[in-house]
């Protein structure tokens, strides 16, 4: 992974002649063979979202006339970046708006608590990118929690302690 310096946050392309005179470059990693370098923000609702970077083995190969071609290339990306990160959060979304319904109906349809609660842990598993999920009751001392449900990595050794 490369850090991004603070010169490469803002919304304007850099062109470096000679990236290995440059101090701006020494973070992005063993290319040393790199001389000629540009940066383009990517740019999605207004902000700097990441880079595309050109890289050439000769020094001064990128000017300004090149910058409105990376601009387009840059605005595609970003566009198509930001679309992809918009459909997976509706896509998230609907899951859980699904997942709410049929605990919802499971609810409705068996009236009974213990299943429902085991539906929920299930799903909140799932949809929740949990290694476990456990539900704990408070017992009638107003002192003790009771595992009623768990799923994930540690269920058994969760109903195991309670169940003593």
């Amino acid at each position: 992974m490369t850090s991004c310096s603070t010169s490469f946050r803002n919304e304007s392309s850099v062109i470096l002649k000679d990236a290995q005179k440059d101090s701006r470059f020494h973070n992005w990693g063993d290319m040393f063979t790199v001389h000629g370098w540009m940066a383009v923000p990517l740019i999605a609702r207004g902000r700097v979202i990441g880079l595309i970077t050109l890289d050439s083995y000769e020094p001064g190969v990128y000017n300004e006339s090149i910058i409105e071609t990376a601009m387009a290339f840059a605005n595609q990306a970003a566009a198509a970046i930001d679309n992809a990160r918009l459909f997976q959060e509706q896509t998230q979304r609907s899951r859980i708006i699904e997942a709410l319904a049929d605990i919802a109906n499971e609810i409705a349809t068996t009236r009974e608590v213990l299943p429902a609660l085991d539906q929920i842990t299930q799903r909140a598993l799932d949809l929740l990118n949990a290694n476990h999920v456990a539900i704990y009751l408070l017992q009638e001392d107003n002192l003790t929690l009771k595992t009623v449900t768990a799923h994930g990595v540690y269920r058994n050794e969760l109903l195991s302690h309670t169940e003593k």
